[in-house]
């Protein structure tokens, strides 16, 4: 893949701007996926359900079929949860045993709020997941968009027939995930595919009184996060070039993309292919300390400067930036906290020699964190 070629905007050399933080909340913050988890927890076999979704919502955006976005399989799995008796408590007990945090969450925060460096999450999770994580450790509500699920409320606007309907359903889309990758044998449930038989399911709850839920909850995810990005800096007379934009998956595919073709700052954390397909730096860490780094850096010193030292990231590049005013000690003496201790982060400029290689260990690597149950808050 040729490498994504970035605008960057006309700046005197050494000029200093603040720009504007937007992140992925899953992944660059907190190591969880509550949807999957509440699944897990409220269905039988939820855990099989949810990911027959997932595929389904993946195979459609690859044969571009349908209005599918990333992230749809939160909206997909929302009537087997309200069919399952899922509730308000369910996805708030949930989300208090999946706060878990990667290392310096709570420092960064902090920091970007001492320099007046606005961070605003933009999450595919469901909000009462993101909420009450976020707010541990200082982001208000008011700074996260995330995907709206009002459980309880649309829990009352569904029939019991409907919702019984919806548990044959899932009985039948486990037969079938069980009869393995050709389903034209299971005369069962008479479908010619998987695909075939969730098409036909999600049409008739468009038009029962499942409608109702199927258009409350969006989940934020590909263009609709792109959408939210560009409305927050519209109403603060930004544009994208003062972003920095972090994601690690294909639900935050779009806005990456942006804005490494629009002049901001795009940075894979801990991503699968489709972020760091669509960055221009891969950054592979178990903190989250290393996100003001470089947020720094591009604030003083432009992409140039990022580019610069990405492109040869060590302590001793990062101690000459401490040395011409680039990048604060302090950040630099948690970097060498973390060398200290042999978690040193990497941070890589990509480009299209290096692209495949980075692609792959940010994988290998995204697969090492996704193990590791940090929990604590600094």
């Amino acid at each position: 893949m040729v490498a994504i070629k970035f605008v960057d905007p006309q700046r005197a050399p050494g000029s200093v701007r603040r720009p504007m933080l937007f992140s992925d909340w899953e992944g660059p913050w907190v190591i969880a996926d509550h949807a999957f988890e509440l699944a897990q927890h409220s269905i039988r076999q939820g855990a099989g359900l949810y990911s027959t979704l997932s595929n389904y919502v993946l195979g459609n955006l690859e044969a571009g079929r349908g209005n599918f976005q990333p992230g749809d399989t939160l909206a997909l799995i929302a009537p087997f949860l309200i069919a399952n008796g899922a509730g308000e408590s369910d996805l708030h007990q949930i989300a208090i045993s999946g706060a878990n945090f990667l290392d310096g969450a709570g420092k960064a925060v902090k920091y970007l709020k001492r320099h007046e460096i606005a961070l605003r999450i933009i999450s595919t999770s469901y909000s009462q997941y993101v909420n009450y994580t976020a707010g541990l450790i200082g982001i208000p509500g008011m700074h996260t968009i995330s995907t709206r699920f009002p459980i309880g409320e649309l829990r009352g606007a569904v029939r019991e027939a409907d919702m019984e309907s919806v548990r044959h359903a899932a009985k039948s889309i486990l037969e079938l995930r069980r009869a393995g990758p050709d389903f034209s044998g299971n005369r069962q449930v008479n479908a010619g595919s998987m695909a075939a038989f969730l098409d036909r399911f999600f049409d008739e709850l468009a038009h029962n009184s499942f409608s109702t839920v199927m258009q409350t909850v969006r989940p934020m995810g590909g263009e609709r996060k792109l959408d939210a990005l560009r409305e927050v800096l519209e109403a603060d007379g930004m544009g994208i070039d003062n972003a920095v934009v972090v994601g690690d998956s294909v639900t935050d595919g779009s806005m990456l993309r942006a804005a490494s073709v629009e002049g901001g700052l795009s940075i894979s954390f801990n991503g699968n292919v489709h972020a760091v397909q669509n960055s221009l730096v891969a950054v592979m860490s178990q903190s989250c300390i290393i996100i003001p780094v470089l947020v720094q850096i591009f604030g003083r010193k432009g992409m140039e400067g990022v580019e610069k030292v990405a492109s040869n990231w060590n302590l001793r590049t990062l101690g000459k930036e401490t040395g011409e005013g680039f990048l604060d000690r302090e950040l630099l003496l948690e970097l060498k906290r973390l060398d200290g201790s042999g978690r040193f982060p990497i941070a890589q400029w990509i480009t299209g020699s290096n692209r495949d290689d980075i692609t792959a260990r940010s994988a290998e690597f995204r697969k090492t964190v996704r193990g590791v149950n940090v929990g604590a808050i600094d």
